[in-house]
């Protein structure tokens, strides 16, 4: 909170020298505060009508929410603590800017693609059902549609669902290796996005905890209870309203994460690649 309720301008700032770097275009400020900052981060900001108006601010804590007005439940997933060969050591932590979870860009809504670009997003993956996307909806340039069945993730019992889920994040993975900067969602991304990110931390090491609550955070959302994973056996006669379970009780850890993933491997010497790169692009590892 700035304590003023003017416009602000906000920049990046150099501890070392004492200087502005450059304006960004990631933040919002409204009544006096400024969102979407990224944590750790020591901005200036300064009145926009008034520069000898001017402070200092730095965000706290690790979880960084973006406000985009109109569209619910962004984040960074970055900032998050990562143990990569599960030793109970802590190795790193995510880094930010990398990868972003949302909801849909709503229809005809341009300025919400501005605010993702604004962000650094150079791509977008749709996680929706071709019947769910209406033609004259706003996307990304680099926009990508690529359905995922969270339903249905297991192998054993739906193969085909569970190769198109893998191929997603294979893709996703990829991706982000060649440089992509990748904004995901479904439709109110809460559970297809939700189980994306679940798995794409879990392939990183992002500790239990970590990934928990970030898979959970969907339910403060105003998105209903979305913290659930929801599976059907076929042989089972109780209600849909019985059949919701929880992800920790599917794939409750990073290491089940990794087993989930390689179970439908044609080549795990390219896949563990493939993870080790996504994680030397994603992680800020300790010194």
């Amino acid at each position: 909170n700035t304590n003023t309720n003017a416009a602000l301008k906000v920049y990046t700032y150099d501890l070392t020298d004492n200087s502005t770097i450059e304006e960004v275009a990631y933040t919002r400020s409204t009544t006096g505060y400024i969102y979407n900052m990224i944590p750790g981060y020591t901005y200036y900001w300064e009145v926009e009508s008034d520069p000898t108006q001017y402070g200092f601010v730095t965000a706290s804590g690790s979880v960084r929410t973006i406000d985009v007005d109109g569209v619910r439940n962004v984040r960074d997933l970055g900032g998050k603590q990562v143990d990569v060969d599960n030793n109970g050591t802590i190795d790193g932590t995510v880094k930010y800017e990398k990868l972003f979870r949302a909801e849909r860009l709503w229809q005809s809504q341009p300025t919400h693609v501005t605010a993702m670009e604004n962000l650094g997003v150079t791509e977008e993956v749709d996680l929706r059902a071709s019947s769910e996307i209406p033609s004259d909806e706003s996307h990304l340039t680099n926009w990508k549609h690529r359905e995922m069945k969270h339903y249905q993730i297991d192998q054993a019992n739906y193969p085909s669902y569970y190769t198109l889920n893998r191929n997603v994040v294979t893709e996703v993975m990829e991706d982000v290796v060649n440089g992509e900067n990748v904004y995901f969602h479904c439709r109110i991304g809460a559970d297809r996005t939700g189980t994306l990110a679940y798995i794409l931390e879990g392939l990183l090491g992002v500790i239990d905890e970590d990934r928990l609550v970030d898979y959970e955070l969907s339910y403060y959302a105003g998105l209903v209870k979305r913290n659930r994973y929801y599976y059907e056996d076929p042989q089972s006669s109780v209600s849909k309203t019985e059949k919701f379970g929880y992800m920790y009780n599917i794939i409750p850890t990073a290491n089940a994460v990794y087993e989930w993933y390689m179970q439908g491997s044609t080549n795990q010497t390219f896949d563990n690649a493939l993870i080790t790169n996504f994680r030397n692009a994603m992680i800020n590892y300790n010194s």
